[in-house]
């Protein structure tokens, strides 16, 4: 798995959909951890608890009255609907 960081397209994402990339990102390392070697599955592990607190400290950047919003576009997301 590749994981395209362009800063200038990551400056245009909404809060939501940085915090939608980091946890699919921290999911994609957790499956690679767990068909890793051992001397690299530790080091995806500390990739994916990154990316998840990452995740998490973006979500938490979120006014409460646009959390409903979040969610929808979370749910739109995953399951691959357009938010526009």
């Amino acid at each position: 798995m590749v994981f395209p960081i362009d800063i200038k397209e990551w400056r245009q994402l909404s809060v939501a959909e940085k915090v939608q990339r980091c946890k699919v990102w921290a999911e994609e390392a957790r499956k690679l951890a767990e068909h890793a070697n051992p001397d690299r599955r530790d080091a995806y592990i500390r990739i994916a608890d990154d990316w998840e607190r990452l995740g998490d400290v973006l979500d938490a950047s979120i006014p409460p009255e646009q959390k409903e919003r979040v969610r929808y576009e979370r749910c739109c997301y995953k399951v691959g609907y357009s938010t526009l």
